[in-house]
């Protein structure tokens, strides 16, 4: 019950804060790692795509946040099968899940995943751990004698309360979205079709949007519909989708690793070409540009 209590205190103290210092991030991740020490966990968060940022665009989740490398046991032989695994194998398997599920990753390494999802929209993961679920290794993982090392120093799985961790990481990961979606104003009355549009967009800007998908919603026909949007925002059905996309693409850029290809297809751009083109005539630079500038601040 403690550990409930903290939690609620922990997002009611990062709205407020929110509201009186610009909605900084910075508050997102110091409960974060006021969780892990609660817990003796490490929590790493796969954004899906790119959606985790704030209204104005600035990125929820830090960098380090969003790999398991901070992991000394991940860092060691990270290759690209880990990549694989975790923010697409594990993503996929949380989506078709809906639920919290314990994974057991190629290196022998255990963590409890946690689905983000809300309103049918799966956002990306939540893991925690780490664990070795054996006293010994696998023969057939051939890793170097530092990664052997690093991997007997890890708790044993059955040590863990999981269910606890369940309960607790469930609880704030509901917060977490509860919060992204207050920053991106997808709480309000269904009836109101600002909003209505608001929410299709960011729910669904990284998948193949059209103003049908919209006008279907909104039971009107195409032209009336893009009038709407028009009215309404001043701005294109397109352009507020590529709006959003940007913002994403953003969000990867500072928070990621991935190559602009990848990063153009997880924000939604149909290509790398189109989505460069893009960026620089919205940001007036280059992504590659953009994040260079960005990290040496």
């Amino acid at each position: 019950m403690l550990y409930y209590c903290i939690i609620m205190l922990n997002f009611n103290f990062i709205r407020q804060e929110m509201k009186i210092e610009s909605r900084q991030a910075g508050r997102i991740e110091a409960a974060l790692r006021d969780i892990e020490k609660l817990l003796n966990v490490r929590i790493t968060i796969i954004d899906k795509h790119g959606s985790f940022h704030f209204g104005d665009g600035k990125p929820l989740l830090g960098k380090d946040r969003q790999t398991h490398q901070k992991n000394e046991v991940c860092h060691i032989d990270f290759r690209y099968d880990c990549v694989m695994h975790c923010r697409h194998e594990m993503n996929a398997k949380g989506e078709k899940l809906g639920r919290p599920f314990v994974h057991k990753c190629w290196k022998g390494v255990s963590e409890l995943v946690i689905p983000l999802i809300s309103s049918g929209t799966h956002y990306g993961s939540l893991f925690a751990g780490i664990w070795r679920d054996s006293a010994k290794l696998d023969a057939k993982t051939k890793l170097s004698a530092a990664f052997n090392k690093a991997w007997n120093a890890l708790p044993l799985i059955e040590t863990a309360d999981m269910k606890t961790f369940e309960n607790v990481l469930s609880l704030f990961a509901s917060g977490m979205l509860s919060i992204l979606k207050d920053e991106n104003s997808l709480g309000f009355a269904e009836e109101d079709r600002k909003n209505i549009i608001r929410n299709l967009i960011f729910t669904r800007a990284s998948e193949k949007l059209k103003l049908e998908d919209l006008s279907e919603k909104l039971h009107l026909s195409s032209s009336r519909t893009s009038h709407l949007v028009k009215s309404i925002f001043g701005k294109s059905f397109q352009e507020l989708i590529t709006e959003e996309r940007i913002k994403r693409a953003k969000t990867l850029l500072l928070s990621t690793d991935f190559t602009s290809g990848e990063i153009s297809e997880m924000a939604g751009f149909s290509d790398e070409y189109y989505f460069n083109r893009t960026f620089k005539k919205i940001c007036g630079t280059t992504p590659g540009a953009f994040r260079k500038k960005r990290h040496l601040k």
